[in-house]
């Protein structure tokens, strides 16, 4: 049996991942902060009516020891760890005159706008050294990499640029696909859920230290 977790897993590209793993026949522990224990409750729910075994599981990633507990308690509950997805992040919209230390250390901290699109390159490199170091173990490492996704996150970003652009709803965001996706058209969460499936199952077994490009030929890498 494989055993995953999925962090920001209440909304999102979070709950498309954590369901389809539990459609691959995975039982999948869901985690999310506080204010989204509703939520994150609905997609244990909705896990649990596929016939797998799920684990609803409230703590701050952006606290070592929380993290801790939450390994402990998936480890508790289910007898084993297989699959980790650390899906969770937050965004800061704030340029480079305007964005605070605290704020910038909150976003960093979650792993996951200025602050957020230089997370994004360090976990290229983190993805690339963790790979090396725990392939001892036979432990693969990989990191997905979502373009434009029309999710909560992404839906606070084009209200933004909107309101700067003078622009309605999903103006931006349809614009930027329009103009600079080879395929002319925006991701969802079952898209990038798609690609995470498959580095997370058997057949990528030779994949470790990459990072996927998930966003209609926006970058070539």
């Amino acid at each position: 049996m494989t055993v995953a977790v999925v962090t920001g897993a209440s909304r999102g590209i979070g709950k498309a991942i954590a369901l389809r793993l539990a459609r691959d026949g995975m039982d999948v522990a869901v985690n999310d902060i506080e204010s989204q224990r509703a939520r994150l409750e609905e997609v244990k729910t909705e896990i649990e009516q596929m016939g797998r075994r799920a684990e609803a599981v409230v703590a701050d990633v952006t606290s070592e020891s929380e993290v801790e507990r939450l390994i402990q308690t998936v480890v508790h509950c289910f007898g084993e760890l297989n699959v980790f997805i650390a899906n969770a992040g937050i965004i800061s919209m704030n340029g480079i005159l305007t964005e605070t230390v605290q704020n910038w250390e909150r976003v960093l901290e979650a792993l996951d706008a200025l602050a957020y699109s230089v997370s994004k390159w360090g976990i290229r490199g983190l993805t690339q050294c963790c790979a090396q170091d725990l392939a001892q173990y036979n432990i693969n490492v990989n990191a997905y990499c979502p373009g434009p996704v029309q999710t909560d996150m992404y839906e606070k970003i084009d209200q933004i640029r909107g309101v700067s652009q003078g622009a309605v709803k999903w103006e931006s965001f349809n614009q930027a696909v329009r103009t600079k996706a080879a395929l002319k058209r925006g991701s969802t969460p079952e898209d990038i859920a798609d690609a995470v499936s498959f580095l997370a199952g058997a057949q990528s077994n030779m994949i470790t230290g990459q990072s996927i490009i998930i966003d209609g030929g926006m970058y070539f890498s």
